[in-house]
């Protein structure tokens, strides 16, 4: 065989290892995007900001999250949003803190519901299950 025929199969070669090693790193990027741990991660950091947001509202508001979250359960305090899979350990529960300003209060629970919305009334933002129109 000739030496450019070689080299020829030995690019094809090399060629064919770069895009099972490209497909292998794409397939374990998708599998680890899609897992509970950084649903969960989303979810919470987007529960935070709605909540600053509607603390920056000046009347009354509702949001609902536009996706579906009923595999977790959530928990609003005055000082943060919980997000948790049921009966998953503490450790693996994602929270984020914020500060209210004073007069304000938050609070609710949903557990596994599909559509969540969280409502300010004055000063109190309660995190509840959506209604049929509101979804």
């Amino acid at each position: 065989m000739n030496k450019k025929g070689e080299s020829i199969i030995l690019m094809i070669g090399e060629l064919l290892a770069v895009i099972g090693v490209i497909f292998m790193t794409m397939q374990i990027a998708t599998r680890f995007a899609k897992s509970d741990a950084v649903v969960k991660l989303q979810v919470v950091q987007d529960m935070e900001m709605m909540v600053n947001a509607l603390v920056g509202e000046p009347g009354d508001a509702i949001v609902a999250y536009p996706t579906d979250v009923s595999m977790f359960s959530m928990i609003l305090t005055n000082e943060k949003i919980t997000i948790m899979v049921k009966g998953e350990s503490e450790l693996k529960k994602a929270i984020e803190t914020f500060n209210l300003p004073e007069g304000f209060v938050a609070q609710g629970v949903v557990e596994e519901k599909a559509k969540v919305c969280l409502e300010k009334k004055k000063e109190v933002i309660t995190l509840r299950e959506c209604t049929k129109d509101e979804s």
